[in-house]
């Protein structure tokens, strides 16, 4: 069983590691 984690795909992590720093930015703006 694996834990629920962000799949071992860079493209997907980069894809959703971008998305949060993008709500944090849209914060801070």
């Amino acid at each position: 069983m694996q834990a629920h984690q962000a799949p071992l795909d860079p493209y997907a992590w980069a894809s959703h590691y971008l998305q949060e720093m993008s709500k944090a930015v849209i914060d801070v703006w």
